[in-house]
């Protein structure tokens, strides 16, 4: 006789992602903001004042003596004045990524500052590009907008996610995920129990029949709300997603893989019937 299995699925809505927060530095007064300007960390002082981005001429003779600045992003000559009223010259650049907290603004215009010492300055226009700022407090607030994620913040959210949503426990079922840089395995351990009254043994086929029901029902966790957390695991880098299971059964264990692309899955729709989804799972 066959086991009929039953996987209690709770779908869960996809989390937002939280607000940025940075506090006063007490010793200074100051909001201090750590950057990453094309890949190289630098710490800024957020100007509440300032609308542009400004840099000195030290951090921009390192940015083009490393490859990281080059002539196109050098622009004219700009004029601005400083607090005691004084009219200095910059130059105008265009600065390809800032990434905050995971959160990447691509082309940025900013200033360099012709003085050695001058502070790092972050305006209010470039935050705003990451999303709503508020000052409450003596805390920054940045609401982020999901579509400044980098892929390593996207990578890192989904994992959150995805092991919240997909981690599974009971008396006879236990599943993990398991995340590497370009691929999430989902690990599903299922305890069959032989009836009393005669041998149970599945056949090949039905324990493979058991497996596409269960990667079926799994893949409907992670394809809801409209693809939106199919797509992101995509674009955090995860191109295969493979279903592992152990079926065991009086200390004899079966075990069975399937794999399918996210790409694939993204292609076959938002709510694929179960025969759909069979025909582009493979086994291994």
């Amino acid at each position: 006789m066959r086991k009929t299995l039953t996987f209690f699925i709770f779908l869960i809505s996809l989390s937002s992602f939280s607000q940025i927060e940075f506090s006063i530095n007490e010793d200074y007064g100051v909001y201090l903001i750590p950057c990453k300007v094309n890949g190289v960390p630098l710490e800024f002082i957020f100007d509440t004042g300032a609308t542009n981005v400004s840099i000195s001429i030290t951090e921009a003779k390192f940015l083009l003596k490393n490859g990281l600045l080059d002539k196109t992003d050098i622009k004219e000559t700009v004029r601005y004045q400083i607090a005691n009223g004084e009219v200095k010259e910059g130059t105008k650049i265009n600065l390809k990524e800032i990434e905050i907290e995971g959160y990447i603004i691509k082309n940025v215009t900013a200033q360099i500052v012709y003085e050695q010492g001058a502070p790092l300055l972050l305006g209010l226009s470039a935050l705003n590009k990451i999303g709503k700022v508020v000052l409450e407090n003596k805390i920054l607030k940045i609401y982020p907008n999901s579509n400044h994620l980098s892929k390593e913040k996207i990578f890192e959210n989904t994992k959150a996610i995805l092991t919240k949503a997909l981690n599974f426990k009971d008396s006879t079922t236990i599943a993990n995920c398991i995340f590497k840089e370009n691929f999430l395995g989902l690990h599903t351990i299922v305890s069959l129990k032989e009836p009393n009254y005669d041998y149970f043994e599945p056949t090949i086929e039905e324990y493979e029949q058991m497996s596409k029901d269960y990667a079926f029902l799994q893949t409907k966790i992670i394809n809801q709300n409209n693809q939106v957390f199919l797509k992101r695991i995509e674009s955090s880098g995860i191109e295969i997603i493979a279903f592992m299971y152990d079926f065991i059964l009086a200390r004899k264990e079966t075990k069975l893989i399937y794999a399918i692309a996210s790409k694939k899955l993204i292609d076959i729709g938002n709510n694929p019937s179960k025969e759909k989804f069979e025909e582009i799972l493979i086994k291994q």
